[in-house]
């Protein structure tokens, strides 16, 4: 009943090890898979002789999820973590059905161990947190049940490898082990107290461990796979296919206006800038941002400050603008070491949870973050009437030698159909005050109007500019097309424009008093310099096709959902991103002084050690020789410390039982007295039993000259197994027969010579 426990225990962990990847990345094949291994397994595994599976199976199975793992590794190289441990599942799923002996347990539980981890590199949402609270109680039992398997396996082993001298006939009235249900309970009680007291430590070193020690090691690890909706801070049109819409959100916004009051409603679209693209190249059909071929005038055209932890630093040299709106940014997922702070129009003071140099570009306007990877929480202030009177630069088309590739063609001349219908002048030169702002609205009336929405990617004919393939053919598409389009219509009318990409729209919880910003919520829009201190933002999309910011879902689900996604982010904010910007100042310094502390304490213990070893010659060898049997000595003091204490712990919840066995009821420690008495007496003749050997396996094993000594040990030890574990009542001449078999052993051992004498029949009862 052990092993079956331990295998079900097994297979139990191994499929929420599975179950925390599956979480992390959404892999329903995998569910499935692991669901059906652990069915199968279950079927499979019987008490005494396991099935297993063939081994050519297994072997091609191992060698099937190799090289699909290296074909997907090999496409796509930045998502290594998520590959790996993709395939560490699915050598999981297979191991579930390869379960003959404890080793394999083991390497199950290795694995599960492994997959969790992979997911933790690669997700921190809310369902992951709440798996691995019920991963933790199951590991440590199994791994407990896992030491008293490998117990068992080895007293098998040795039971079946002792050879007896004589021959031994077969015990009358078999023994019939009963599991006792104390140390079911016990085993319960020590595996709950090690979560408890591990779960204190965690708890204790997340609290008092500077972020700045351990934090994001491999946070920018992770994966964001297949054609989905997102962000992204370049535009390539002419592709194919079919873009997939993901409601997974991405990070969480609090707004708050000039009286420091929250924002729940607006009425305008939540724009959030990440990137703006101003030149084109219709050879690829690709828009990216202008880049100077001296790298020193763009440097020039930057505005760099390096922010300190939870302290405000500005990203502008002179912010105007009456309007301001503070923006708490949180992070669902862990991002690259550099990274655009998303915000609206126009920052000019940033706030982050870490030191990070800020680049803002004075031409675009966007912050952008260059420090440590992984999670990341800021806090943003903008001014929306934002204006810079000194900052003449409208688009790299107004350099010269750089050409408008939309300035002669079919798009300049539906452009100008466009405006003489709106009865607006083509040429700048002929526009009065306010026709460019007409114009503009000319293109995005005609956008919205004529032109779908849709998901679906048609690529244009081998050179067709993919523009004119949107505006003349398909006349349906995403917002990038849209976004491109408009561009393309103004500057061909020398109107300055650019593309910015970001996300816009959102859903406000008001559960959590924030908007949720999700990966369909990815948006690309329009920026014109209508007057020359600003950009101002135009959306040809059609609007029935954004996501609307401002409404939270309805009805009973809907609001079941903001609960779910309330309680995520106070996971995210609380947990996943605890850092010092969260603190109060006085608990910054602290922080800082306990970072700066233990830096001071390894630096200086490190700079000790080594003056302790001279630096040349054989002196030098020595002295590196000696530093190692320390460190050796003091791990072997820390292993033997810690057996000890993992020994005292086990017997105070009843793992092992003293010689006393002063836990034991008292009539029961009376009556199985002998059995001490017995070991007592084999002790004294230089026959010890091993620690790791059961009593009755050491009683079978045992081999003497005297044929007497195997038999009496052996009908002691099974008498005491009748008492102590199947709830025998001895009967009224118990302590007489014991009190005889324990004086013949005396006097047989006590011999100096014998000879030994035939075995009878049958041994005494």
């Amino acid at each position: 009943m052990l092993i079956k426990g331990l295998r079900t225990f097994n297979t139990l962990t191994a499929l929420i090890g599975a179950l925390s990847f599956i979480v992390a990345e959404g892999r329903p094949v995998l569910l499935i898979a692991a669901l059906g291994a652990a069915v199968i397994s279950t079927l499979m595994l019987r008490p005494e002789k396991p099935v297993v599976l063939p081994r050519p199976a297994l072997n091609l199975m191992v060698l099937i999820a190799t090289g699909s793992v290296v074909l997907r590794v090999m496409a796509r190289n930045n998502e290594v973590v998520s590959e790996l441990t993709e395939f560490i599942v699915w050598v999981l799923i297979i191991k579930m059905l390869d379960r003959k002996i404890m080793r394999d347990e083991a390497q199950l539980l290795g694995l599960s161990a492994f997959a969790v981890i992979g997911a933790v590199l690669t997700s921190n949402s809310l369902l992951l947190g709440v798996t691995l609270l019920v991963y933790t109680p199951t590991v440590v039992i199994s791994m407990v049940l896992l030491q008293l398997g490998l117990g068992v396996e080895r007293a098998r082993t040795a039971a079946i490898d002792a050879k007896p001298v004589w021959p031994r006939p077969a015990t009358s009235g078999a023994v019939r082990l009963v599991p006792s249900g104390t140390a079911t309970r016990s085993v319960i009680k020590l595996a709950m107290l090690s979560t408890v007291l591990s779960g204190m430590l965690a708890v204790g070193a997340f609290i008092v461990t500077p972020r700045t020690l351990v934090r994001d090691a491999m946070g920018g690890w992770g994966s964001f796979g297949g054609p989905q909706v997102g962000f992204s801070d370049s535009i390539r049109l002419g592709d194919s296919g079919l873009l997939q819409s993901s409601a997974e959100p991405v990070l969480d916004i609090r707004l708050i206006d000039s009286e420091g009051q929250p924002i729940r409603e607006t009425a305008q679209t939540l724009y959030l800038r990440g990137a703006v693209l101003d030149k084109y190249d219709p050879t690829t059909g690709a828009w990216e941002k202008y880049a100077p071929s001296d790298p020193r005038r763009e440097k020039e055209n930057e505005y760099s400050v390096v922010a300190q932890p939870g302290t405000s630093a500005p990203v502008v040299q002179n912010p105007a603008g009456r309007l301001r709106i503070t923006q708490m940014v949180t992070f669902r997922r862990p991002l690259e070491s550099s990274t655009p702070l998303f915000s609206m129009y126009h920052p000019v003071a940033v706030k982050l949870d870490r030191q990070s140099r800020v680049d803002t570009p004075r031409n675009t306007g966007i912050p952008l973050r260059n420090g440590q990877s992984g999670m990341l929480g800021y806090t943003v202030e903008s001014r929306p009437d934002y204006t810079d009177p000194t900052d003449t630069w409208t688009t790299p088309y107004a350099l010269p030698g750089i050409e408008n590739p939309f300035r002669t063609g079919p798009i300049a001349e539906e452009a100008r159909r466009i405006l003489a219908e709106a009865r607006v002048p083509a040429t700048e030169a002929e526009r009065a005050p306010g026709d460019a702002r007409r114009a503009a609205q000319a293109f995005t009336d005609h956008l919205r109007r004529n032109f779908r929405y849709s998901l679906e990617m048609i690529a244009p004919p081998s050179g067709v500019d993919p523009i004119e393939n949107f505006l003349f053919t398909t006349r349906a598409g995403h917002c990038e097309y849209f976004a491109s389009s408009m561009a393309a219509l103004c500057l061909s009318v020398d109107i300055p424009a650019r593309v910015v990409t970001g996300y816009a729209g959102g859903e406000f919880n008001s559960v959590a008093g924030h908007f949720t910003i999700r990966r369909s919520d990815a948006h690309a829009w329009v920026e014109l310099k209508l007057n020359p201190e600003r950009w101002e933002t135009f959306d040809p999309t059609p609007p029935g096709d954004l996501p609307h910011a401002l409404r939270a879902s309805g009805g009973f689900f809907g609001w079941l959902k903001q609960i779910y996604e309330a309680v995520e982010f106070s996971w995210i904010e609380n947990v996943v991103t605890f850092d010092q910007s969260r603190t109060t100042p006085g608990d910054e310094a602290r922080s800082r002084e306990w970072d700066r502390s233990i830096r001071s304490f390894a630096q200086n213990l490190f700079s000790k050690v080594k003056q302790l070893i001279p630096q040349q010659g054989i002196a030098r060898f020595v002295g590196i020789f000696m530093l190692i049997g320390v460190l050796a000595l003091l791990a072997m003091v820390l292993v033997a410390i810690y057996r000890r204490g993992s020994e005292l712990l086990k017997r105070h919840f009843g793992l092992l039982r003293s010689g006393g066995q002063n836990d034991l009821d008292p009539r029961l420690v009376q009556l199985t007295r002998f059995y001490a008495e017995l070991l007592a007496e084999l002790r004294r003749a230089n026959i010890n039993k091993p620690r790791w050997q059961t009593p009755l396996a050491f009683a079978r094993a045992l081999q003497h000259p005297h044929h007497r000594v195997g038999e009496i040990t052996l009908a002691l030890v099974e008498r005491y197994y009748l008492i102590r574990f199947a709830n025998h009542t001895p009967g009224p001449n118990h302590d007489r027969e014991v009190a005889e078999l324990l004086s013949e052993l005396r006097t047989i051992l006590n011999q100096r010579a014998f000879s030994p004498e035939k075995p009878p029949a049958a041994p005494r009862a």
